[in-house]
């Protein structure tokens, strides 16, 4: 069913220039919820951007009817912590802040937040900043971690990018 409405939210997005980030349905009788991310390339989705993929989307589904019952769509952007889930959020995330959550301890971690550098080789670089055991003062340094490491990573939005509008 899925793969149905991918193929039928396609098109539509590509008309506006804008991608599918997920899909998820949430089975739950009359209060089934249909639920479709979108993005821009390069982030940034406005809520008339969604509610004019909702309106179109709603009734391409009204006529192909993929869904055999009742159900609730909704279309939003995944926001700005979202998930990065595979090698080309990686690599679209370049210049971001981000937290990733690792399947086995690099340096002696198992976490990290910083400044996503690049994505290459099959590892993700970030800068951190650290305190240095003497004194106190903050240092950066940049930490490679290997993509398959990774069990979990999100964006993270901090004041400075708010102040600069990245988000």
């Amino acid at each position: 069913m899925e793969s149905r409405v991918v193929e039928l939210v396609k098109p539509i997005l590509d008309d506006l220039g804008l991608e599918l980030y997920e899909i998820s349905f949430h089975p739950a009788g009359n209060k089934s919820i249909l639920r479709i991310f979108i993005d821009r390339p390069g982030g940034g989705i406005t809520l008339a951007e969604c509610a004019q993929v909702s309106r179109e989307l709603s009734a391409v589904l009204d006529v192909e009817d993929p869904i055999p019952y009742s159900y609730t769509l909704e279309v939003s952007s995944p926001g700005a912590t979202r998930r990065l889930k595979d090698e080309r959020d990686f690599e679209r995330s370049v210049g971001m802040f981000v937290l990733l959550e690792l399947s086995r301890p690099v340096e002696g971690k198992r976490s990290f937040r910083g400044r996503l550098m690049a994505f290459e080789g099959g590892e993700v670089k970030i800068e951190v900043c650290r305190r240095s055991k003497k004194g106190g003062s903050l240092k950066r340094s940049e930490v490679r971690i290997p993509y398959e490491a990774i069990s979990f990573a999100r964006l993270e939005v901090r004041e400075d990018d708010l102040l600069e509008g990245k988000r």
